[in-house]
C-alpha cells in the first residue's frame, strides 16, 4: 500500500489492504484515521475514492479531524483482476477556497471474475448425458446471463460443449471458462472471465438405508474405492453392515462398475417387548423458560433441561417429579442439568427469583434503572469497579481519563511501546498505558497538541465521539447516511466534529437523549458512559 504525506497531516488507511479479494456485488468496508492539525476554522477535510476508469466517489467531507469510512459496492467502475483504488485527501482553506491534495493512499486489489462465482461440482456418469455448464456458476442478479460465453478449456474427459449444454462422452474433469463481456451501458457489470471445474466420475454407489436413516450416494472412479459413511440408525433395531447382494461390502474393494449397497439390520432385543415411552411435561413458569432434549422418553434415557432465565431473574428451583409425585434426581452438566427417565411420565418445574446480584455490589444501583444491565456487565468483565466497595456512584461525572480506561478494558488492554506525548499525563498515573493506547490508535488527539486534561469532565458529545472511533478500529460498521441529529432541539448545539458519530450513535441506539433533547455539551455521568458502551459492545 503506497502512502505519499506532506507534514502537515498523520493519517493512516485502515482497510481495504493490499492483496485483498472480492467478488462482483462485494461491498469493500473503506476505513481511515486521519488528523489534520493545521487546518483551520472553516476549514474542509474531503476523502475521495478513485476508481481505476477514473470514476471519484466521495467518502466523506468532514472539519478538522476525520475518523471513519464508508462502503463500495464492487461494480463496473473496476475489473476483474488487479485494481489500483486511490483514497484521496484533499484539503480546502475557508480563506481563499483554494482546494488541494494533501496525501493520497494507493490500494491494490484483486477482484474475481467479473459478475459469476464458480461453483465446482462433482456428478456421477451415464450413458448419453449431458450437463447444462451455466449451473457451475453463480451469476449475481443484476448479470444478463444471455451475454456471458461458455469454452470448453480441456478436459480428461471426452466430450463437446455446444452453447450452455456439455454433451459428455466419457467421464472424467472438464474446465469450463464463462466470459463476461463489457456493457457500456451497464457499469454494473463487471467484465472478466471465470473458471470453474465440472469433476464426472465413472460409476455412483448408491447407499438403501432399508428403512434407516439416510445416506448420501458417493461416486466414485475406475479403480477407486468408497468412502465407508458414518452407519446409519433405525429405531428398535442394530445396524449390521452394507451388504452387496448376500456378502458383507469390503470398503477396500475397487470400484468398476455402478452399485448399490443395503443397510442389513437385527431387531433389538428388549426380553420380549418393545419399550415403552413415557411423556415429559413442563409446568408453565413466570420469568424464565425451560426445554427439554425430547418430549418423550423411555426409562433409563437421559434427557437434558436447558433453563433461561429471563432478564434480571436466576433459576431458583429446578425439579422433576415422576407420576407418583416422587423427586428424581437433577445433576448439573456444565450450562445444563440431567436426570435419568424413570418408567412413568414425569413433569419438571422450574421456578426464578430476582437477579439481586447487583446489591452484592453497589446499593446505589438499582434494579429497574437504565443502566443496571450496563453496570453489571461492566463490572463482571473488568472494565470498571466502584467508587467504593458499595457505591457505583453513576449519577458522578466522567472524566476524560476514566473513559479511555474503560475503552482501553474492554479492548484487552493492549500495550504499545509510543512515547507519551501529553505534558500532564505523569508516566505513573493509573490512566497513563490508556491514554498511550488511545492516542497511538487515534480515538483520542488530546485537548490540544501537548495536553489531554484527564481530570476534565467529559462532555456526552465526547464520549460518543471515542466510542465512534472505537468502533471503527474494532472493524464495525460505523458508517450511516442517516442525519437524525436534526430532529433534536438545539440540534446545532452538536459540534461539528461530533456530528458523524451522533448520528451514528443515533442510528445504532447508543445515545437517545431525553426524547427531544441531545444534551451533546452536558458532561457525561459514569451511568451513562458505560450504557453506551454496553448498547455499543453487547446489546
Amino acid at each position: 500500500m503506497d502512502c505519499e504525506t506532506c507534514s502537515a497531516a498523520t493519517a493512516a488507511l485502515v482497510n481495504p489492504v493490499d492483496g485483498a479479494s472480492y467478488y462482483a456485488g462485494d461491498v469493500i468496508p473503506v476505513r481511515w484515521t486521519l488528523c489534520k492539525n493545521s487546518a483551520e476554522e472553516g476549514d474542509r477535510i474531503t476523502v475521495s475514492l478513485i476508481a481505476p476508469n477514473g470514476d471519484t466517489i466521495v467518502l466523506a467531507t468532514d472539519g478538522r479531524i476525520t475518523l471513519g469510512g464508508a462502503n463500495v459496492l464492487v461494480s463496473g467502475n473496476l475489473t476483474a483482476g488487479t485494481n489500483t483504488l486511490r483514497i484521496s485527501v484533499m484539503h480546502t482553506d475557508a480563506g481563499s477556497a483554494s482546494t488541494s491534495e494533501v496525501l493520497h493512499w494507493d490500494a491494490r486489489i484483486f477482484i474475481n471474475g467479473g459478475n459469476a462465482i464458480p461453483c465446482d461440482r462433482t456428478i456421477g456418469y451415464t450413458q448419453g448425458m449431458t450437463y447444462d455448464v451455466r449451473d457451475l456458476f453463480l451469476f449475481l442478479p443484476f448479470c444478463d446471463t444471455s451475454t456471458v460465453t461458455f469454452s470448453l478449456e480441456d478436459t480428461t474427459g471426452s466430450g463437446t460443449l455446444d452453447g450452455t449444454t456439455l454433451h459428455i462422452t466419457k467421464p472424467g474433469t472438464f474446465r469450463i471458462k464463462a466470459t463476461i463481456p463489457y456493457d457500456e451501458n451497464d457499469l454494473s457489470v463487471i467484465p472478466g472471465e471465470v473458471t470453474a471445474t465440472l469433476t464426472v466420475c465413472a460409476f455412483t454407489v448408491i447407499f438403501d438405508t432399508n428403512g434407516g436413516s439416510a445416506v448420501a450416494c458417493q461416486y466414485v472412479n475406475e479403480g477407486d474405492t468408497v468412502s465407508k459413511p458414518a452407519d446409519p440408525t433405525k429405531y428398535g433395531f442394530l445396524f449390521d453392515g452394507w451388504y452387496l447382494g448376500n456378502v458383507l461390502y469390503d470398503f477396500d474393494t475397487p470400484v468398476t462398475a455402478d452399485i448399490r449397497l443395503t443397510a442389513k439390520w437385527t431387531p433389538q432385543s428388549f426380553t420380549g417387548f418393545y419399550p415403552l415411552m413415557y411423556s415429559i411435561s413442563i409446568a408453565e413458569t413466570m420469568h424464565g423458560s425451560v426445554h427439554t432434549s425430547a418430549k418423550t422418553a423411555s426409562r433409563g434415557d437421559t434427557v437434558t433441561i436447558t433453563v433461561t432465565p429471563g432478564s434480571g431473574y436466576l433459576l431458583e428451583t429446578l425439579t422433576v417429579l415422576d407420576r407418583n409425585g416422587a423427586e428424581i434426581a437433577v445433576q448439573r452438566s456444565g450450562e445444563t442439568y440431567i436426570f435419568t427417565m424413570p418408567g412413568s411420565q414425569v413433569e419438571i418445574r422450574a421456578t426464578f427469583l430476582e437477579d439481586n446480584t447487583m446489591l452484592n455490589f453497589f446499593v446505589d444501583v438499582a434494579e429497574d434503572a437504565y443502566y443496571y444491565d450496563a453496570i453489571l456487565w461492566a463490572v463482571e468483565n473488568g472494565i470498571t469497579s466502584g467508587t467504593d466497595d458499595v457505591h457505583f456512584t453513576p449519577d458522578a461525572p466522567c472524566t476524560r481519563a476514566q473513559i479511555v480506561t474503560f475503552l482501553w478494558r474492554a479492548a484487552d488492554e493492549p500495550v504499545v511501546n509510543d512515547a507519551m506525548q501529553m505534558d500532564n499525563v505523569a508516566e505513573n498515573a493509573y490512566y497513563a498505558e490508556e491514554v498511550r493506547w488511545a492516542l497511538s490508535c487515534g480515538i483520542t488527539t488530546g485537548a490540544t497538541e501537548t495536553t489531554f486534561r484527564p481530570d476534565d469532565e467529559c462532555t456526552r458529545a465526547q464520549a460518543v465521539v471515542f466510542l465512534f472511533r472505537y468502533a471503527a478500529i474494532c472493524g464495525m460498521d460505523t458508517v450511516t447516511l442517516q442525519e437524525l441529529v436534526s430532529g433534536y432541539a438545539y440540534a446545532d448545539s452538536v459540534p461539528d466534529y461530533a456530528l458523524p458519530a451522533m448520528n451514528w450513535a443515533l442510528a445504532a441506539g447508543i445515545v437517545q437523549g431525553d426524547g427531544t433533547n441531545l444534551m451533546p455539551n452536558a458532561g457525561c455521568t459514569r451511568g451513562q458512559i458505560v450504557t453506551f458502551l454496553w448498547r455499543t459492545l453487547v446489546k
